[in-house]
């Protein structure tokens, strides 16, 4: 980018150096015109003074070859100055043509740029909400996993009731093997209904209805 910058810097400092070559040459074509006719017309005035005065006519013949020579060799300048001119004008359409086409290249590329950038923020902004989505996960799931824990302290309690069956006899506490049921308190059981996942507490719902 900045050598494309540098381009059409140059290319500006060319068409500047163009025009004012231009406007040098033609001053210059203007002054040596104008001093020209005024030679033309003091040479006039003075054939006509030695005319009059009856100036010898190979003097007057030799200051009109004079004039003559002097006339197309301002004519030569100027034809050299015109095909200067003609040829700065080409070199200032060429250079303008890169130009145009510098400017537009640089144009496309920072079309390109914008357009990238914008994917880049819009998934940059993606990212950002999948992140804070995923946050709020683990700090859900960090709670859960914190009433999960609180909900297993609260049923492991030695101070509740282990029973035979259905019965409700208590077990022998010298039995060989850790048989029995343990009976929970309804409160701590709806506390942990309330940690069940909704297909979780349906699908429990539905299994105490066909027990009754």
């Amino acid at each position: 980018m900045g050598r494309r910058k540098s381009t059409i810097d140059d290319l500006l400092e060319l068409m500047q150096i163009q025009t004012e070559f231009m406007r040098g040459t033609n001053a210059e074509l203007r002054r040596l015109l104008q001093q020209a006719a005024e030679e033309h017309d003091k040479t006039v005035i003075k054939l006509r003074e030695e005319r009059e005065a009856r100036v010898g006519q190979e003097e007057v013949q030799q200051r009109v070859n004079s004039l003559q020579a002097e006339n197309n060799g301002l004519r030569q300048q100027l034809e050299e100055a015109q095909r200067a001119k003609a040829g700065l004008e080409e070199l200032c359409k060429r250079l303008q043509g890169e130009k145009d086409k510098d400017e537009f290249s640089f144009l496309q590329v920072k079309q390109q740029l914008e357009l990238d950038l914008m994917r880049t923020q819009a998934q940059l902004q993606g990212v950002n909400r999948e992140l804070t989505e995923v946050q709020n996960s683990i700090t859900a799931s960090d709670a859960l996993m914190q009433q999960v824990r609180l909900f297993m302290h609260m049923v492991c309690q030695p101070d509740f009731y282990v029973v035979k069956d259905r019965s409700l006899q208590p077990v022998d506490k010298n039995r060989p093997e850790p048989t029995g049921f343990v009976l929970v308190p309804l409160a701590v059981l709806l506390q942990g209904y309330t940690l069940l996942l909704p297909g979780d507490r349906q699908d429990l719902i539905e299994s105490y209805r066909a027990r009754l």
